[in-house]
């Protein structure tokens, strides 16, 4: 389901007018943008699946401590933070997180690998400050679904290569060169096949990126590109588009003042999240999860 069924959907439940100058296209995506982000994604992160993990590579600078977090973390969280050498193996264990009150223990330390880090607001500090330019820091973090967008704001992907993205539809004026891109797959499980590449040239037909790639990361004909952090579909299993179509109904009826239909939207929302757990925890029924003796 993408975003303009997803709205039509909406408007037939909710029995919301065609011309409703209240609810237009763009309050109810962005309603239903925030029933995603806030409700829905994280319900299904609790049931703990790994349904949205994802990861950065953060370039360790010399004597540079403070690292921005990933702008896609859900809630300025992260999973895990670790180590990558230059020859990008990756650190065993996570790097360990300390209480502010420690930071002076590590920080006169001389280490060209970080030993330990802790949070500010919005950023990721590392201790003792690298000591030379080489490796990444490897930020594991649940990725916050994309904002949604209608129609007008999607290119669907006629063919590519490495570099050139022929479109059916290039909208003037959205992709812009210096822009980034996503490219997502209109399949189930709506995979996100490539993120934030920046655009080098763009026209009427064709979106040209410079780092390449594309190939190597499946792109086909049929996939949707937007602005990055946007996407034409609900970046969820295809079952939990249903309880997604529900909460925004909920919002929808509250915002018309419909005390009944909110009530009976939200007690269907309810069952229907019930039995959507129940799918899907655990993910692989048959499969042990194994708890590491070194943990």
């Amino acid at each position: 389901m993408n975003s303009d069924t997803l709205l039509a959907n909406l408007k037939d439940r909710a029995a919301i007018p065609p011309a409703s100058v209240v609810l237009t296209d763009a309050k109810l995506l962005g309603q239903a943008t925030e029933e995603l982000q806030a409700f829905v994604a994280p319900a299904l992160s609790g049931c703990n699946q790994e349904y949205f993990t994802d990861h950065s590579d953060i370039p360790v600078v010399s004597g540079v401590s403070a690292y921005d977090l990933p702008a896609r973390a859900s809630g300025g969280a992260l999973r895990a933070l670790k180590f990558v050498d230059a020859n990008g193996n990756e650190t065993r264990d996570p790097i360990p997180q300390i209480d502010l009150g420690d930071i002076g223990r590590y920080a006169a330390l001389g280490s060209s690998v970080p030993l330990a880090f802790y949070f500010t607001a919005t950023q990721i500090v590392v201790l003792p400050a690298p000591t030379a330019t080489s490796g990444t820091l490897r930020a594991y973090y649940s990725a916050r679904p994309g904002t949604l967008v209608n129609g007008t704001a999607v290119v669907t992907v006629s063919s590519s290569s490495d570099t050139v993205i022929t479109s059916a539809l290039v909208t003037p004026g959205i992709f812009a060169i210096g822009q980034t891109i996503d490219i997502v797959s209109p399949n189930p499980p709506f995979k996100m096949r490539a993120k934030d590449l920046a655009i080098t040239g763009s026209n009427g037909t064709t979106i040209t990126i410079g780092a390449g790639g594309l190939t190597a990361a499946g792109v086909v004909a049929g996939d949707y590109v937007t602005l990055a952090m946007t996407s034409y579909v609900p970046q969820l299993p295809l079952e939990w588009h249903s309880l997604l179509e529900l909460r925004a109904a909920i919002r929808a009826f509250a915002t018309m003042g419909n005390t009944q239909g909110r009530q009976e939207a939200a007690a269907s929302a309810r069952e229907l999240q019930t039995a959507l757990v129940g799918l899907i925890a655990p993910r692989a029924g048959a499969n042990a999860k194994k708890i590491s003796a070194w943990r």
